[in-house]
């Protein structure tokens, strides 16, 4: 049952930073409730062969008083290698360390060394469901006083129905169970005399899409869904802007955490390179105009034209053509308090799209003068109702 467990936890570990992706949409953090749930849906997605993703991965706790582990997936890559029209082709790749100590078994007791992963993993395009995971482990054991001993780890397991945690549409505010799917296959480890047979469930979690907020992960800054779940992995953040979670997490009874060291989602190798993070001020008064700058460099020495994205539902439009590395600057008057997440994107001539840059979140507080006229208003309410108190309050 232990064995069981391990490899059901491995499986589990991962296929979770690498769930679902979505359509690029507008939004703000602060002022959600404006837009409707229709313009925040987030439907199925479509990827693109040579997208990859490269996260760490940590999971680590005990099993009651039979198991502790921490192991930890550095620099695994997840790339797209094929389409085949209802599917599509994972490859995995990345390097193991850790330790394991099975209580009960002794024999796989000690510290991961010199270990890898790679493996496949196969995809429903209608959901982003997980049907199949390959996968096979290599590397060394250390055992406290014995030298290393080589070890191989072969997993070969089946999802049915395909296992997704994200219910499309997503959209702010959206409530769902994860359907349940069964887990059957095997785990040959070259330390044990037979094969590990697997037959159980994954699915069955709690889930809502609470709000958007800006992290910052190793592969940059980004508005992300968040999404809780009562499950072991209690937190996701999603980002359009990669296609896929930036970082999960959760401490209940273990702990995981993933987060997203790189990507090349979305990059498009003929565009101007990643503008900088927009100049101007970070605050100010509803009303007024402010300027914002920006700047990139096109290796091919293209002219750039620059999108200014104001946080709010408004944009720029293209500016330009500016020379390569020339500044860009534009205007904005917002009229709403709240907080707005500025951004800049830029193109070339030739129409290739650069990727987002990191945004400058800019607060809009109340209009003083707003504030005045309605204290005068409710002080002239008082006088009009209370006229005996009034004369009271003055002549005393």
């Amino acid at each position: 049952m232990i064995k069981k467990i391990i490899i059901i936890s491995i499986c589990t570990l991962l296929i979770t930073p690498f769930i679902a992706e979505a359509k690029d949409i507008n939004y703000n953090s602060e002022n959600e409730n404006k837009y409707s749930t229709q313009e925040l849906q987030v439907d199925v997605p479509t990827w693109q062969n040579g997208d990859n993703w490269k996260y760490n991965m940590q999971f680590s706790g005990e099993l009651g008083e039979a198991m502790s582990f921490n192991w930890i997936f550095e620099n695994t890559i997840f790339t797209i290698t094929s389409d085949t029209g209802s599917t599509y082709t994972i490859d995995i790749k990345g390097d193991v360390i850790g330790e394991i100590n099975i209580f009960e078994l002794q024999l796989i007791s000690g510290s991961l060394k010199e270990t890898t992963m790679i493996g496949t993993t196969i995809v429903d395009k209608s959901n982003i469901g997980f049907k199949d995971l390959d996968a096979h482990i290599s590397g060394k054991i250390a055992f406290a006083g014995i030298p290393l001993k080589t070890f191989t780890m072969d997993i070969d397991v089946t999802f049915n129905p395909s296992y997704s945690a994200i219910t499309f549409p997503l959209s702010v505010g959206k409530k769902w169970t994860v359907p349940i799917s069964d887990i059957t296959g095997t785990a040959d480890i070259s330390l044990l005399n037979n094969p590990v047979l697997i037959d159980d469930i994954v699915g069955g979690d709690y889930c809502e899409c609470t709000g958007i907020e800006t992290l910052t992960v190793p592969a940059g800054t980004y508005e992300a869904y968040k999404i809780l779940s009562d499950e072991d992995v209690t937190e996701r953040y999603y980002s359009t802007e990669v296609g896929n979670y930036i970082k999960a997490y959760g401490d209940v009874g273990n702990t995981v955490d993933i987060i997203l060291k790189s990507t090349n989602y979305g990059y498009d190798s003929g565009a101007p390179n990643k503008p900088s993070r927009p100049q101007g001020t970070n605050s100010g008064t509803p009303g007024k105009s402010y300027s914002y700058t920006s700047f990139t460099t096109d290796n091919e020495g293209d002219q750039i034209y620059y999108w200014f994205d104001w946080g709010d539902g408004t944009n720029s439009g293209w500016l330009g053509p500016f020379n390569s590395g020339d500044m860009c600057s534009s205007s904005k008057s917002w009229n709403s308090r709240g907080t707005f997440s500025v951004k800049v994107k830029a193109k070339d001539t030739e129409e290739h799209i650069s990727k987002w840059s990191d945004p400058l979140s800019v607060i809009m507080p109340k209009n003083k003068a707003n504030k005045v006229n309605k204290l005068d208003i409710m002080i002239q309410q008082i006088i009009e109702k209370f006229p005996n108190l009034t004369k009271l309050l003055l002549y005393n």
